[in-house]
């Protein structure tokens, strides 16, 4: 059956930005977004969040689907008081198939009303789009879509190995209206890779 969760989480933040250790290039990137040395933010956040369904784990392998909507808004102090709102919706979906292979999907989309860089998303690498590097853009408001399919290819008591065929999506977009456009360049990656899954080691206290 599915599983219900309803919560609110309070974080308290205090940054305070510093020019020791940077070249002279790093420096006028960081006066460029509005970093200086004298910069300092306090940052309290209020995250509502909401979760629907269940995921079932055996071992490796996962089964069932589950939403994740969330909503967050913080006052910051800093040069002068602002309001951020950052909103996700998170889907995850994942099918067993003869006990041996996983079908995954996730669907994610986020996005927030402030420009600096410590709010920022950043999209690319390994647990987001594969192909590019990790961070490698990064924009107030984006989608990501992840679908892939795992299937074992050998398997013994000393592990498992799989074979795994992937495709990344993500449309990343600096207006949050127009993240739909069709016009906007969109981020593709495609391959098949391997995962190798040991298999579960426990701890022995004597």
């Amino acid at each position: 059956s599915d599983l219900y969760k309803l919560g609110l989480n309070l974080e308290y933040n205090d940054d305070q930005i510093s020019d020791f250790g940077l070249d002279q290039e790093q420096i006028e990137l960081n006066t460029k977004n509005g970093f200086r040395p004298e910069y300092k933010s306090i940052t309290r956040w209020y995250t509502f969040y909401f979760e629907v369904g269940r995921l079932n784990y055996k071992n490796y392998l996962v089964d069932g689907k589950k939403l994740i909507l969330t909503s967050s808004l913080a006052a910051t102090s800093s040069f002068e008081d602002k309001i951020l709102s950052k909103h996700e919706l998170k889907f995850n979906y994942y099918k067993l198939i003869k006990n041996t292979q996983n079908l995954a999907w996730q669907f994610k989309f986020s996005a927030n009303n402030l420009n600096q860089l410590q709010f920022q998303n950043y999209i690319g690498g390994f647990s987001e789009v594969r192909g590019y590097q990790d961070g490698q853009f990064s924009t107030p408001a984006f989608w990501q879509n992840n679908l892939e399919y795992r299937t074992n290819l050998y398997e013994n008591k000393f592990g498992i190995v799989q074979g795994a065929v992937f495709s990344d999506q993500a449309n990343e977009t600096t207006l949050l209206n127009n993240t739909t456009d069709k016009n906007m360049p969109m981020m593709l990656s495609t391959g098949f890779g391997i995962r190798l899954i040991s298999p579960k080691i426990y701890r022995f206290v004597g």
